[in-house]
């Protein structure tokens, strides 16, 4: 197994830049932001003339992505010479996916080294979100005569942020809405919301019907 490990900083429009810890910050806006690391993973797969992959490497497959914990977020996807057996191995690849509730995604990142003929690469980047300047004592809170805020000011929001955040990619470039998802979840609130009143009503005045 490889790994390259790749850093980007999170550009959230509602952050600012980190500012140096002596230096006085009045404004209200955090001092910082998230970072997110991408690390690439990869697992060599030989694949057979007609260029389907065999029983033997799908195992494979299974047992490499258990043993690195995949997980949703992981942006994965198949390297490989292009044709007609690059489908029928993405095909393959994706039913494995799909028993886990992930997908591929059309393009794969450069890595190395260069494959060699008749073998294919599937490539998992994972990304994690961190705040490492946190917490960030370098400005005391007291004595202040400037109005300004601590050093330390938003490090537990931030780093609960990243820390809770399903896909670190979002902090990055976020999602649009693409389907359903955002109706489910307002229906869920919705139900949640009727319910909580009807058992407040009824544990106050009996059963409502």
């Amino acid at each position: 197994m490889k790994r390259l490990t790749i850093v980007a900083a999170a550009s959230l429009g509602l952050l600012t830049a980190c500012q140096g810890g002596s230096t006085p910050s009045p404004e209200v806006a955090s001092n910082h932001v998230p970072t997110v690391t991408r690390t690439i993973m990869t697992h060599d797969m030989p694949y057979m003339q007609n260029g389907a992959f065999s029983a033997q490497e799908v195992d494979r497959l299974k047992q490499w992505l258990d043993s690195v914990g995949v997980r949703y977020g992981d942006q994965l996807s198949v390297d490989g010479p292009t044709g007609s057996g690059a489908a029928l191995r993405e095909k393959m690849v994706s039913e494995v996916l799909a028993q886990r509730g992930l997908m591929l995604v059309r393009h794969a990142p450069p890595t190395s080294p260069a494959l060699t003929a008749g073998t294919a690469r599937f490539v998992l980047v994972r990304a994690v979100a961190s705040v490492p300047e946190c917490p960030d004592f370098s400005r005391r809170s007291n004595p202040e005569y400037s109005a300004s805020k601590m050093s330390n000011y938003s490090c537990a929001t931030i780093s609960n942020l990243a820390a809770m955040v399903a896909d670190p990619n979002d902090l990055v470039s976020g999602k649009t809405h693409a389907g359903v998802t955002a109706e489910r979840a307002v229906k869920a609130v919705d139900a949640a919301l009727k319910k909580a009143t009807r058992d407040s009503v009824n544990s106050s005045v009996g059963t409502v019907k």
